[in-house]
């Protein structure tokens, strides 16, 4: 119920936000929003932006901080993503019902064997690369900002590269039989083991 309640709401704000710009479209159904050339989208949970809310604050929440840092954070990662998502949707709705990208049916999946959907093509170049790779640029700015607003962060991002890394790195030279020897432990001194002389002054 809370999905739909949020699915409805950005949907509700996108129709709004395409009146605004005196883009004609209707609201079909609670989360289906058609232009006035029959083409449209139907809304679900992933184009709300929850999801990459959700992900950015859990970043956020990696390392211990204080009340302040939270704040900052929660202000810097859901009210940007939540409205930045709404201008995406506008612009997928937007390029999608005009048509902006009709190119190459065959990469966009819409050839011989593609989904046969009419108008299909300027949805993918809208949706899945345009939008995409937008949303990754803002993604990386927003978590800049993190590390500047959380430099802990920066520590743990480290550390979780080097664990991974180093766990690939093992993994392929077990693969390839380059793996290091396992290190020997070195062994503890017996009392019969002369211990190293201290120099005389």
């Amino acid at each position: 119920p809370f999905g739909n309640l949020l699915i409805s709401g950005v949907v509700d704000q996108v129709v709004w936000l395409l009146h605004l710009l005196n883009y004609p479209v209707t609201l079909n159904t609670w989360n289906i929003i058609i232009a006035q050339n029959g083409l449209g989208g139907q809304f679900i949970l992933t184009c709300t932006g929850i999801e990459s809310i959700a992900i950015m604050l859990g970043v956020a929440a990696a390392v211990p901080t204080t009340l302040r840092q939270k704040l900052y954070a929660f202000l810097l990662v859901a009210p940007t993503i939540y409205i930045l998502n709404l201008f995406r949707n506008v612009f997928v709705m937007m390029a999608h019902t005009s048509q902006w990208f009709p190119f190459l049916p065959g990469i966009a999946g819409n050839g011989d064997a593609g989904n046969g959907e009419p108008g299909y093509e300027s949805f993918f170049w809208a949706h899945n690369v345009i939008g995409e790779i937008l949303a990754l640029v803002v993604l990386v700015l927003i978590a800049y900002g993190l590390f500047r607003l959380i430099p802990r962060l920066g520590d743990f991002a480290h550390d979780l590269y080097h664990l991974y890394y180093d766990e690939v790195i093992r993994e392929f030279s077990l693969m390839t039989g380059n793996a290091p020897d396992e290190p020997q432990p070195t062994p503890e001194p017996t009392g019969e083991q002369k211990k190293p002389e201290t120099p005389q002054k």
